[in-house]
């Protein structure tokens, strides 16, 4: 998948067990939104990793 540097960086800031993600500038959460790597989270505002987002963010880190 073909992320951009601000796409990866919010992504791979995911919290460990829960996949929820820091707030971040509505382009940014829109942008991820559309891709599908991003679902609602557990409160109203709050945005959590999808399926294919954590196999984006597993790929990433598998680079380094």
């Amino acid at each position: 998948m073909d992320l951009s540097k601000d796409q990866r960086l919010w992504l791979i800031g995911a919290e460990p067990g829960t996949d929820e993600l820091d707030e971040a500038p509505d382009w940014l959460v829109f942008e991820c939104y559309k891709l599908g790597v991003i679902r609602p989270g557990g409160a109203p505002g709050r945005w959590r990793l999808s399926a294919i987002g954590r196999k984006a963010v597993d790929a990433l880190l598998a680079e380094t």
